[in-house]
């Protein structure tokens, strides 16, 4: 499924953070992401469809601690789950 998003909005942070994802894009895009990507920041409280992504995150977060009910309640809705190599808790055997 392909979709042609180009305007993406991030909600805002700080400046130096916002700064970072900035480049970020920049980078991507010199490793051959679209140009026609841009992102713009926004307050937390300006933009309601920004608490989308942490009612998601909450629910996948309360689903990691045992708590499955909020994550299969929005399950359906996902178009990808998959974890990054950032996002994956180390087993209590693998922490330093």
């Amino acid at each position: 499924m392909a979709m042609e998003v180009h305007d993406l909005l991030l909600e805002s942070r700080s400046v130096d953070q916002d700064k970072a994802d900035k480049a970020h894009i920049v980078s991507l895009q010199n490793a051959g992401l679209d140009r026609r990507v841009r992102i713009n920041h926004a307050r937390g409280g300006e933009e309601p469809l920004l608490w989308i992504a942490d009612a998601v995150l909450g629910a996948i977060n309360a689903q990691h601690a045992g708590e499955t009910g909020y994550y299969e309640a929005l399950s359906s809705t996902f178009l990808i789950n998959r974890p990054t190599p950032a996002s994956i808790v180390p087993q209590a055997s693998e922490r330093p």
